[in-house]
Formats: C-alpha cells, sequence, structure tokens
C-alpha cells in the first residue's frame, strides 16, 4: 500500500467518523459510501449498502485494468459496469478512448471530494490511490 493510500484511508476513516456524529443513527460503512462518498439517492439503506457494493465491484475491476473480464463473466456484471461507470460520482474520472467498456480513471487538474463534515483534495497523480483507499475502507 502506497504512502497516498494510507494517508486518504486515514481522511476517508476520520470523514467517516466525524459523519457519524452528524447522522442520528449509526450507519455502516456501505451504507456510508452509498449515500455520502457516491451520492445514490434512495432512502433506503439496504439499496445504499447493496449499490455501494456494485461500485465497489466496478472501482476494483477498473483499478485493477480487468474492466473486459469483470463484464464477460456474466450480463449482471455487464449490466452492473454500465449502470455504474454512468453513476454521477464516476462522472468527469473515466475515459476510455473508442469503447467505455475498457475505461480507465483518469483526471485532469485536482478534484475535490466533499462529505458531510469533510472535504478531501485529490490531485490528479493521486487518484487511482484515493480510489484504492476508498475499496480498502469498504473491506475493512
Amino acid at each position: 500500500m502506497s504512502t497516498s493510500t494510507k494517508d486518504f484511508l486515514k481522511e476517508i476513516e476520520q470523514c467517516y467518523k466525524d459523519d457519524l456524529d452528524y447522522h442520528d443513527h449509526i450507519i455502516g460503512k456501505l451504507e456510508w459510501l452509498g449515500n455520502i462518498v457516491f451520492d445514490f439517492v434512495t432512502y433506503d439503506a439496504n439499496m445504499d449498502r447493496k449499490w455501494a457494493q456494485k461500485m465497489i465491484e466496478v472501482l476494483s475491476c477498473i483499478i485493477e485494468g480487468k474492466t473486459f473480464d469483470y463484464q464477460d463473466k456474466s450480463q449482471d456484471n455487464y449490466e452492473n459496469y454500465l449502470t455504474m461507470v454512468n453513476m454521477d460520482f464516476l462522472s468527469g474520472l473515466l475515459d476510455w478512448g473508442t469503447s467505455i467498456r475498457g475505461a480507465w480513471i483518469e483526471i485532469y487538474g485536482n478534484k475535490k471530494f466533499d462529505f458531510v463534515n469533510g472535504r478531501i483534495d485529490v490531485d490528479q497523480s493521486e487518484l487511482k490511490d484515493f480510489i484504492n483507499s476508498i475499496i480498502l475502507f469498504s473491506k475493512s
């Protein structure tokens, strides 16, 4: 794990802890990721968790460069991939050349990720570390 990934992981964990104080109930990490980080609007904790897990799967396959392998495994994976790459969270974070099926993480310049009680600034060279930290956070 790179130093940047560790640093981002600490920042994400701190944002999560700070946001727990804001909510009137304890929310789990996947629910928080779905609702706050990925910005899904469901008003349904179960769907927030389900969609967050689906986004984590897609982020993982993109980071690992295995988008075609992931999509070719099943029709569900194919549909999940196309759905998630079209969600707001990934808007402006992907490039895909001639086919969205082979997308990769790419930003030009800096990106600010705003949470309820925090902001994380990510520059172009750190985006993969930031995405890796989200994946690690979801599994910790």
